[in-house]
């Protein structure tokens, strides 16, 4: 189990020993994730016929 997850175990203690590293990371996921949704989105109201 150790050699499984040996490697996780050490990025999570580095991400966590540095909170603000954590948050740029999530926040840029988060940006791309948003940008990925909204042209989805963006396709499916001009699809169902809500696009204005």
């Amino acid at each position: 189990m150790n050699d499984k997850f040996g490697e996780a175990r050490r990025k999570k203690a580095e991400f966590l020993g540095d909170p603000e590293m954590l948050r740029s990371i999530l926040a840029k996921g988060a940006e791309k994730a948003r940008e990925k949704a909204t042209v989805t989105l963006d396709m499916v109201r001009e699809r169902v016929g809500l696009k204005y």
